[in-house]
């Protein structure tokens, strides 16, 4: 299974959100499904920028993923992460811009 946390921050100030998972500058993670997971992680995002960069990292800062993508502004995207080379544990999922950064914290079971 697959449990994801949010911490927002942005300029120093730790933020939380209910109806959107993580906003800084225009970057937006709507959503992360289904959850629980074991093999595929969707994220529903929307990007000011036509490109995209995506890492997960696990809690000693250790890159496990990365990938340049592509997204269409101001509308909704969507990427399909397989995660089944995954351990379980956690991990911070990080979206960013030129103009910002938000990260979700994703713990695997």
């Amino acid at each position: 299974g697959c449990i994801v946390r949010t911490t927002i921050i942005v300029e120093n100030e730790i933020t939380t959100s209910t109806s959107e998972i993580a906003r800084t500058e225009g970057l937006l993670i709507h959503q992360l499904y289904p959850v629980p997971t074991d093999e595929q992680l969707t994220i529903e995002f929307s990007s000011p920028s036509e490109q995209v960069f995506l890492t997960i990292n696990d809690t000693n800062g250790k890159r496990l993923l990365q990938r340049m993508m592509s997204a269409t502004p101001q509308e909704l995207n969507l990427v399909e992460l397989p995660l089944k080379n995954l351990a379980a544990g956690t991990y911070v999922l990080s979206l960013r811009t030129k103009k910002g950064r938000v990260n979700a914290v994703l713990v695997k079971m």
